[in-house]
């Protein structure tokens, strides 16, 4: 099924994804050597054992929780404040209640984060007359944070072509603004379930691997400057042509 083309669609946004993963890949290789298929994160504490995540009992039917469907399921934190990253401890032919609400694989959390939550947030920015409402921390930075947010758009402006580049720079500021606002933020549960599809565990999940929210403005900014130089470069070595790269020298016919 085909779909109107918008400015979600400019590299940028694309990019940011790649950035994101790239981020929470490296994050996930420092904790854990072995690359498992499944990982957990320590449960909050005020979770007992065998609760689903919106803290019912193990007789409570957490299919309901995941389509959102109970109207007792109140979103609440699933993630200790410090939680520690580690591999399933369960049988993989094993499939439990705690496994099942509290074990996951790394792209499909990846996955719908930014389906369900980073893309529809950067959608809303896009929006005509899309202002952030009082209150939000985006309204709270200074001018110096705002300044180094822009400076990741003005390097990333210039270096992909021009003719890629259908947002406007301050909407792409916007978009850094957010993600790195929401990454921060300690009511990420109770923000998350504010959205259309309430999958708030899995966002919590990005939240705490990132760990941004135990960490300064400015080395969030610079680990995103730094993941956004290399996925635009990515992008550019992968959209070069050959004859362009045989112009400048990257391909050779030497034996």
């Amino acid at each position: 099924m085909s779909r109107t083309i918008g400015l979600i669609d400019d590299p940028f946004f694309f990019d940011l994804e790649a950035a994101i993963n790239n981020m929470i890949g490296l994050a996930v290789k420092s904790r854990l050597a072995d690359n498992p298929r499944w990982v957990t994160l320590d449960r909050h504490p005020d979770l007992g054992e065998s609760v689903c995540w919106c803290g019912e009992e193990e007789e409570h039917f957490f299919g309901s929780c995941s389509d959102r469907l109970d109207p007792a399921c109140k979103a609440r934190p699933t993630v200790s404040p410090n939680a520690s990253l580690s591999a399933c401890p369960h049988p993989t032919y094993q499939v439990s209640f705690d496994h099942t609400c509290f074990c996951f694989q790394i792209n499909g959390t990846m996955k719908l984060f930014h389906e369900r939550f980073l893309r529809p947030r950067m959608e809303a920015i896009l929006s005509p007359k899309y202002t952030f409402s009082q209150g939000d921390p985006v309204k709270e930075l200074n001018n110096v944070q705002i300044k180094a947010l822009e400076n990741i758009v003005t390097i990333y402006n210039r270096r992909v072509h021009k003719t890629l580049l259908w947002a406007f720079a301050d909407q792409k500021y916007e978009a850094l603004a957010r993600f790195v606002t929401d990454m921060q933020r300690n009511d990420i549960v109770s923000e998350a379930d504010k959205m259309p599809t309430r999958i708030p565990w899995h966002i919590e999940r990005v939240h705490a691997i990132l760990g941004w929210h135990r960490r300064s403005f400015d080395d969030c900014v610079a680990e995103l400057k730094s993941a956004m130089d290399e996925a635009s470069r990515h992008r550019i070595s992968s959209d070069k042509s050959v004859a362009a790269r045989i112009v400048d020298g990257e391909v050779s016919f030497d034996g």
